[in-house]
C-alpha cells in the first residue's frame, strides 16, 4: 500500500483532479457561455484521461494483491516441501540404521557378547598406500586403540589412533596390522599370523604367515581370527585362501589370502568395542 502512494499513478491522478478542480471554478465565477463552452470542452478529455488513470490505478491495486497473495502461497508450499523433506531424510536414515544392523546380525547371533559402534569413513588417508582411512568416531564414542573395525563381510583393520570425535584405521593390507588366524577347515595345523605387505596389496591379497610345514591348508579355505592375543574377536572372517606357497628365504610357508572387505566400496564401518575375553 505505501507503494502505491508513492506511484506515478497517483501522482498524475491528483495533477489531473487539480487541474479539474481550477478549472471548475473559474466557469462557476465566470458568466461567459464561451468560456463556459470551452471549459466543457477541455474538461471531457481530461475526464477520461482522470477516468482511466483511476482504473489502471484500481487494476495495479489489484494486481499487487494477488502477487502478495502468489508470493504467500509460493512461501507456505516451500515451507511444505522442506518439511517433507525433513520426514523423508529421517526415514532414509532410519531406514540405513536398520540394514546395518540386519548386516551385523548373522556375526552377533553367533557371539552375543559383541558390542559395537557404526561409523562413517571421512576420509582416506593420503600418506598410508595401505588404504588406511579416517572414521568419524573417537574416544566420546567409545572407541579405543586396536579395536577391531569390520563389514558385514570381515575384518577390515585395527584402530591405530584415537582423538576425542575420530579415528585413524589401519587396514588388513598394511604391515602394521597383525592377527592369530585359522583356516575353519585345517584346525591347529592351519593357524597363522595374518598381516599385508606392498607386494601382496598390489593384487589386493594378504598373508597368513608362519604356517606349519604339516599344515591342511587348501585353496578356497575360510580364514578366520582365532580370538588368541584377547586383540581381535574370535571367528571373524578374513578371507579366502587363494594359495600355499615357500617363504625363498627362510622356507616357511605361507597362504596367500583373497580378503572379504573391498576397500574401494566402503563408506561405512563397525567397531568392535567390548568382547568375551577382550584384552583389559
Amino acid at each position: 500500500m505505501k507503494n502505491f502512494f508513492k506511484s506515478d499513478f497517483l501522482k498524475i491522478f491528483l495533477a489531473l483532479f487539480f487541474i479539474a478542480s481550477g478549472v471548475w471554478v473559474l466557469n462557476f465565477v465566470s458568466a461567459g457561455s464561451l468560456i463556459s463552452s470551452a471549459v466543457s470542452a477541455f474538461m471531457s478529455p481530461v475526464q477520461q484521461i482522470a477516468n482511466s488513470v483511476s482504473k489502471l490505478a484500481t487494476e495495479s491495486l489489484k494486481r499487487k494483491e494477488t502477487e502478495e497473495n502468489y508470493k504467500k502461497q509460493i512461501s507456505n508450499l516451500k515451507e511444505e516441501v522442506r518439511k517433507l523433506r525433513t520426514i523423508t531424510a529421517d526415514y532414509y536414515d532410519t531406514k540405513r540404521e536398520n540394514a546395518q544392523f540386519l548386516k551385523f546380525y548373522k556375526i552377533k547371533k553367533q557371539d552375543q557378547s559383541l558390542e559395537f559402534k557404526v561409523a562413517t569413513i571421512e576420509s582416506k588417508d593420503p600418506t598410508d598406500m595401505f588404504g588406511g582411512f579416517l572414521i568419524n568416531k573417537g574416544s566420546s564414542s567409545g572407541i579405543i586403540k586396536n579395536a577391531t573395525v569390520m563389514t558385514e563381510s570381515g575384518i577390515v583393520g585395527r584402530v591405530a589412533q584415537v582423538t576425542q570425535n575420530n579415528s585413524k584405521v589401519v587396514t588388513i593390507f598394511s604391515p602394521d596390522f597383525k592377527a592369530s588366524a585359522v583356516s575353519a577347515n585345517a584346525g591347529e595345523s592351519g593357524m597363522g599370523i595374518v598381516s599385508g605387505n606392498a607386494k601382496l596389496f598390489k593384487e589386493n591379497l594378504v598373508g597368513m604367515f608362519y604356517l606349519s610345514a604339516q599344515n591342511n591348508i587348501k585353496p578356497d579355505d575360510i580364514v578366520v581370527t582365532t580370538g588368541k592375543g584377547r586383540v581381535y574377536p574370535k571367528n571373524i572372517p578374513v578371507g579366502k585362501v587363494k594359495e600355499i606357497k615357500q617363504d625363498s628365504f627362510d622356507s616357511s610357508f605361507y597362504a596367500t589370502v583373497e580378503p572379504f572387505c573391498e576397500l574401494n566400496n566402503l563408506s561405512e564401518v563397525f567397531v568392535i568395542t567390548n568382547f568375551l575375553g577382550k584384552e583389559k
